[in-house]
């Protein structure tokens, strides 16, 4: 069964989700696919996959979108808790996020995921693995002592923040499960197209952004 993403959810769903991606030890980064989870049919692994990243994207983009100051940092483990402590939805903060705003995201991150191939490797949970992995790093920057730590610019760019979980999650899209090497060897289609330079990586960009830039997206965008 799907969360409740309506912007209206009091606490959020997709807050608590979050939350409890990141605060997750690192030994533990994608490891806990149970009933919790799934349900106890097993579920559906896709849907499971698609919320996660949807519940990481948003707070990136509440982050972008809030006034500055809504809160002590931009960490996604602090935005979390302190929607999820008030009860109150993101429209407190940030009056762009509707219903209709996040149909649309979780759409576009169904429709990236679902452009993975089925390969040992290069596939969904991979995308997945690393837009934990990717998040659990930028947020363990935003919560360093700003007197010991710098973060070179970071901690006050939430673009960037945003960037870089959104790079995460297209990284491999279509990626054929080979290496590019082997793509110009054989003179695949991908190679030729893309100039024999960073042929997946090339074609994973253009996916990303092809699919971002189609009208059913126009909101997000």
């Amino acid at each position: 069964m799907s969360k409740d993403f309506s912007a209206e959810a009091v606490p959020p769903a997709y807050a608590a989700t979050a939350l409890a991606l990141t605060v997750q030890e690192w030994s533990r980064l994608g490891l806990d696919f149970d009933e919790k989870y799934l349900g106890p049919d097993g579920g559906d692994l896709l849907e499971s996959l698609v919320e996660r990243v949807t519940s990481l994207l948003l707070v990136r983009i509440v982050a972008l979108l809030a006034k500055r100051q809504s809160f002590p940092d931009l960490s996604c483990s602090t935005i979390c808790r302190a929607v999820l402590v008030q009860e109150k939805s993101w429209k407190s903060s940030v009056s762009d996020i509707n219903d209709e705003f996040l149909t649309q995201l979780h759409g576009f991150v169904r429709t990236i995921l679902e452009g993975y191939n089925d390969s040992p490797y290069h596939c969904n949970e991979h995308a997945f693995h690393v837009v934990l992995s990717v998040n659990k790093l930028v947020d363990l920057m935003l919560q360093t002592d700003p007197e010991k730590t710098k973060t070179f610019g970071l901690r006050h760019d939430p673009l960037a923040q945003f960037a870089m979980v959104f790079a995460a999650l297209i990284h491999d899209v279509e990626h054929k499960g080979v290496p590019n090497r082997q793509l110009v060897t054989e003179n695949d289609p991908l190679a030729v197209l893309y100039n024999d330079e960073s042929v997946a990586e090339q074609r994973s960009l253009f996916i990303g952004f092809d699919q971002l830039l189609k009208p059913e997206f126009k909101l997000l965008r």
